[in-house]
């Protein structure tokens, strides 16, 4: 978690998958979401250790858009 002032800023979920499937990079967007939710964050990163990607995710996203 990133946090300032205002509370949690961001999420962030390190992944160590080396090929995520797109099915499992959409389950990975809904868990973020899911910690976004509960921690009232607008945004996190999904960070692919192995790849070193970084996929950013909006609470407010739809999974068909990540």
């Amino acid at each position: 978690m990133a946090v300032g002032d205002q509370g949690v800023v961001a999420a962030i979920d390190w992944k160590s998958d080396v090929n995520p499937t797109l099915a499992v990079r959409k389950a990975h967007a809904q868990q973020l979401r899911d910690y976004l939710s509960a921690t009232h964050a607008a945004r996190g990163a999904i960070v692919y250790v192995t790849s070193g990607e970084i996929a950013w995710v909006d609470a407010a996203q739809t999974p068909a858009r990540v």
